[in-house]
């Protein structure tokens, strides 16, 4: 309870931190442009804490999953006051200030709504004339005055010239790219500071770590010890251990530590990516000599189980894990037939993979083979440096190639496949328990994640909009504000119906 507890926590901390300076760019530049920002919120859903500083709400919201800047020219503030309808008016030297929607609010005026125009087209005054008993009363409007919606709830009167739509191209630009802009400067220093940690990787054979649940701990090799040789081929540095590691999946290494040399046989964990089956779980390893899983996730997640004992792919007898990944690392295709015994009854399950090109593309390797050991790393300017470029080149790569696998129909991956909330609550537990550099390192991803999501060309998001833009700069033509907005409010809706459906197919992975 206690480790679910604080993965919640550091859950709400990195999604506040990363949603919240997504909006803080959108929010800055809007302010800077004077376009009327009626709220500043972090969260959804009923607000458990806000206070109004001067024209603005600032709010946290009580579900951490999103936030948002409300700004004038989003929403129609004329659609809000209804031609026959009684409103109050509170009137300061004859100019005026308040104008209620609801009766609970206490005015000095009340009448029947005859005409008004609260947007000023132009610079032109604000006005409003409401009928009491039989006679019509045109009154100024402040171009300052608050609407209350409700007793609790108000806001500004947003004339054309502070709302969004008055402002240059180049104002609205920056104020929608200044949320994915946010999300890349956040991420590059993040990574800045894990590259002053992680260190340069030596290129020597010398072991540095060993992992306690891979079967490399149990051959009682120590940091310091040299590898020498794996199945009697020379190690001289470590790009030779890691070319060895994908020959084969029993290895024969020869140590060597203070001029005593051992040699030791070792099974290495082994993953398929492009199923998702491993021998391993997060107890160690299983038992190599027969093939039974250690998990089932990805693909193979509600076909196959923990425990599960495998006796035939495709054709294949299965006898242990070196048969599973002979046939995986000969097979060519990408739907398998597996039987399996399950509480002692057989059963049979024919699994559509993911394709070995969209798990490369991923930034994976389709089989995935683990010792269990690290190289000494040293600290060395020049990598720090270059780390937070080189991962970020690395992630946008990354999540541009999974966009890229969504509407490519000749790979096997779907919206099923994607990760919402839940999924990344999981992974942030995931990512905790490889220490601080780990969670960093993943709020980094998410953050570059987040920020080339929005800019994806999709009406309602910040790429969608600037699509927007992009048009009226190529035509100099302007899409009618209520058209946009409808179109934006359509998306949305669709948006948020893929998020329920990503949400529960995390939800159903947990359990």
């Amino acid at each position: 309870m206690g480790t679910l507890l604080v993965n919640i926590l550091l859950f709400v901390i990195i999604l506040t931190v990363i949603i919240g300076l997504h909006e803080l760019g959108h929010f800055y530049f809007a302010k800077k442009a004077k376009i009327l920002c009626f709220e500043y919120s972090i969260g959804m859903g009923p607000a458990i804490y806000q206070k109004r500083v001067g024209e603005t709400n600032y709010a946290v919201r009580a579900i951490p999953l999103g936030g948002y800047v409300s700004m004038a020219g989003e929403l129609q503030q004329s659609s809000m006051l209804q031609i026959g309808k009684n409103i109050g008016l509170n009137i300061v030297d004859d100019v005026v200030t308040e104008i209620a929607l609801s009766p609970v609010v206490k005015t000095d005026y009340t009448g029947q709504l005859v005409d008004f125009d609260i947007y000023g087209k132009d610079q032109k005054p604000l006005f409003i004339i409401i009928e009491t008993n039989g006679l019509q009363h045109r009154y100024e409007v402040s171009r300052t005055a608050m609407i209350h919606l409700n007793e609790k709830s108000k806001m500004q009167v947003a004339p054309e010239e502070r709302s969004f739509e008055s402002k240059t191209l180049w104002q609205r630009f920056l104020v929608i790219f200044a949320g994915p802009a946010m999300n890349f400067i956040l991420a590059f220093l993040i990574f800045l500071i894990v590259g002053f940690f992680v260190g340069k990787p030596s290129t020597s054979n010398i072991v540095a770590s060993v992992s306690e649940n891979l079967p490399i701990y149990e051959t009682g090799i120590k940091p310091g010890d040299a590898i020498t040789e794996i199945n009697g081929k020379p190690i001289t540095e470590w790009a030779d251990i890691r070319n060895e590691l994908y020959n084969s999946n029993s290895l024969t290494i020869t140590l060597k530590h203070s001029g005593n040399t051992n040699i030791h046989q070792v099974k290495l964990a082994l993953v398929i990516q492009t199923l998702g089956i491993t021998n391993y779980n997060e107890n160690g390893i299983v038992d190599l000599s027969e093939p039974i899983l250690g998990m089932a996730a990805g693909k193979a997640d509600g076909f196959l189980e923990a425990g599960d004992k495998i006796t035939k792919i495709n054709d294949t007898t299965i006898n242990n894990w070196d048969d599973i990944y002979v046939f995986f690392k000969e097979f060519l295709g990408n739907v398998v037939t597996i039987s399996f015994i399950r509480d002692g009854v057989e059963k049979t399950e024919t699994i559509e993979m993911l394709t070995k090109n969209a798990v490369s593309k991923l930034g994976y390797d389709p089989i995935a083979l683990q010792m269990g050991i690290g190289n000494r790393t040293s600290f060395n300017l020049g990598y720090t440096l270059a780390y937070p470029f080189k991962k970020m080149l690395s992630d946008v790569s990354s999540t541009i190639n999974t966009v890229g696998l969504l509407i490519n129909p000749n790979e096997n991956v779907g919206i099923g496949d994607l990760s919402g909330p839940v999924g990344i609550f999981t992974l942030v537990g995931s990512a905790s328990k490889g220490g601080i550099l780990s969670l960093l390192a993943f709020a980094g991803f998410l953050s570059v994640n987040i920020g080339i999501i929005n800019l994806l060309p999709i009406p309602a998001l910040d790429g969608g909009r600037i699509i927007f833009l992009g048009y009226e700069w190529v035509t100099r033509r302007r899409i009618p504000v209520k058209i946009e907005n409808m179109i934006n409010n359509v998306v949305f809706i669709l948006l948020m119906m893929l998020f329920v459906f990503v949400t529960y197919k995390d939800i159903l992975r947990l359990f």
